[in-house]
This record gives structure tokens, C-alpha cells and sequence, in this order.
């Protein structure tokens, strides 16, 4: 699901707050960052009772190595109401 602007401004304003200064990619060291402009949903699976949880989460973009980390776009207020 594309991001809104509003929805981009929050997650470029989260970034900003979060990302100073920008950690490290664990997949090649660096500290270049982008932000997906999609939002992706990830099915959880708990392997003691077999429940499914569907989370929708927002990408941050290793700009060098493509390696992706995904945050929870709900408590960023990525989703919309």
C-alpha cells in the first residue's frame, strides 16, 4: 500500500528523530539510509499455538546493500484511521 504524503512526512519526521545519528546496516556497515514508500504486511507466526498475527510495518532501505528493517507503522501513526 502506497504511502500518503501525510503518512510520508510522518515517517520521514520519525526517521529524523530515531535515525541521528543513523545506525549501522547489519547486512554491509553502512550508514546511508532511505525509506520504502510502501507499506508491507508481515504474518507473525506463534510456533507454541499456532496463532497468526498480521502486522503492518513500514521499510527503512540500507541505500548501499538493499537490506531492509521493518518498523510498526501503527505507533508511528502510519496507518490510516
Amino acid at each position: 500500500m502506497p504511502l500518503t504524503p501525510a503518512q510520508q512526512q510522518r515517517f520521514i519526521s520519525w526517521a529524523n528523530r530515531i535515525f541521528l545519528p543513523p545506525p549501522p546496516c547489519a547486512g554491509c556497515g553502512s550508514t546511508n539510509w532511505g525509506l520504502g514508500g510502501d507499506l508491507v504486511t508481515v504474518t507473525l507466526l506463534d510456533p507454541g499455538t499456532g496463532k497468526r498475527t498480521v502486522v503492518t510495518m513500514g521499510q527503512v532501505i540500507c541505500d548501499d546493500c538493499h537490506h531492509v528493517m521493518l518498523v510498526p507503522a501503527r505507533p508511528l501513526g502510519l496507518l490510516r484511521p
